[in-house]
């Protein structure tokens, strides 16, 4: 039941822009590397889906109105119509972007939810696969 739990507390916290990176060390400290990894992944991926529909419906005019100091984003809104798919991949595999703030950025892109669903469902598992391997290890550390 715990990484069941541990997923779903994903959902609450992408949509309010909370960092996850707890849960995602919590999860290989709790559960090791196989089943944490399984259990952030799919948390991560949902949770990231439902801001983007969050975003892509009644935020829309929140995010389009903060987009407007962002005029480079017109460019990425531009290579998603031609290659959506890669483009997400591309930019879930660099960390430094903010996970948080993409899910709602890219809702306003013509990128369909399917797309955004698997390019960032395997965009997102190095970085997760990371951190859960991190989190196991903080058992030698903590106890």
């Amino acid at each position: 039941m715990g990484p069941l739990v541990l997923a779903v507390a994903y959902i609450p916290l992408t949509v309010l822009a909370v960092p996850a990176s707890v849960l995602t060390l919590g999860g290989g400290y709790l559960f090791g590397l196989p089943v944490g990894f399984v259990a952030d992944s799919i948390g991560a991926t949902v949770g990231a889906g439902a801001a983007f529909l969050l975003g892509r419906t009644i935020g829309r005019p929140f995010v389009v109105s903060r987009l407007k100091d962002y005029p480079k984003f017109k460019s990425v809104a531009i290579a998603i119509r031609r290659s959506g798919f890669k483009i997400v991949l591309l930019l879930r595999l660099v960390p430094l972007l903010p996970f948080n703030m993409l899910n709602y950025l890219l809702s306003v892109t013509p990128v369909s939810l399917v797309e955004y669903m698997l390019a960032s469902w395997l965009g997102m598992m190095p970085i997760t696969l990371a951190l859960v391997y991190v989190g196991t290890t903080l058992k030698i550390f903590l106890t």
